[in-house]
């Protein structure tokens, strides 16, 4: 049972300090890549912006869109209503893609938040268990006998928590940074979509 928690608490630091540095330099190229597309004028330059690598990390979301709107420059002029729903498909699609993407890990975290302590009072009514036991065999139930099992066995119930408590924490502060992400590259692909619109 030890174990067990010991690769959960593991597990949630890792992808707690993975999640975050990923979450920084995502919510980083999201508010060069909004400042962009404010200052591009047409869909040739929104595509120069979106196809440039100063933006590895949202790839995910620049793609499908990169991709509808060479797709449109094929319509554009002959059907606006086909390139419009090209681009908006596009936009949809990458902004999908990346809510996935940033969302990865965090099931982890939900699991080990929710089951932690259960893994822990197993732990604990284990040791009891295997305690009671070894004073049935000793024949006397003396203080000394009881206090030190019991009180080891209580201590799985503490690491439970312990290691349930960070996995909590951590998934509901990503969970909201993931959001604010989220919301950002929403307003950047409605730019995108208006600016193609408007050109």
């Amino acid at each position: 049972t030890l174990i067990v928690l010991l690769v959960m608490s593991i597990g949630t630091w890792t992808i707690f300090f993975t999640k975050f540095l990923d979450q920084r330099r995502i919510h980083t190229h999201a508010n060069e890549l909004k400042t962009a597309i404010a200052a591009s004028k047409n869909s040739s330059e929104i595509l120069q912006s979106i196809s440039s690598d100063r933006f590895e990390s949202l790839r995910l979301f620049t793609l499908p869109i990169c991709d509808s709107l060479s797709i449109a420059e094929k319509y554009n002029g002959k059907d606006v209503e086909i390139a419009q729903e090209v681009i908006h498909n596009g936009v949809q699609e990458g902004v999908s893609e990346m809510d996935m993407e940033i969302q990865k890990g965090l099931t982890f975290l939900a699991t080990v938040g929710s089951t932690a302590p259960f893994v822990g009072l197993f732990g604990t009514v284990w040791a009891i268990y295997h305690a009671l036991i070894g004073i049935g065999i000793a024949g006397e139930a003396t203080l000394d006998k009881v206090a030190g099992p019991v009180g080891e066995a209580l201590i799985m119930t503490a690491i439970g928590l312990a290691v349930a408590v960070p996995a909590v924490l951590a998934y509901n502060w990503l969970l909201r940074r993931n959001k604010s992400i989220v919301r950002i590259i929403t307003n950047v692909s409605n730019k995108i979509v208006f600016s193609v619109s408007s050109s």
